[in-house]
């Protein structure tokens, strides 16, 4: 079970700093934080 929960922290990690590069070339920094802000506790 350790092992499982690093694996998703991992991915979660690396979803949400994909999730900011593509996210950023379309939109504006200010949204983009906003945008995290909603989808993060449901990836979490």
């Amino acid at each position: 079970m350790k092992y499982y929960n690093i694996i998703l922290k991992v991915l979660h990690t690396t979803q949400v700093s994909l999730l900011r590069l593509v996210i950023s070339k379309h939109l504006k920094y200010n949204n983009i934080d906003k945008f995290i802000l909603l989808w993060t506790p449901t990836l979490i």
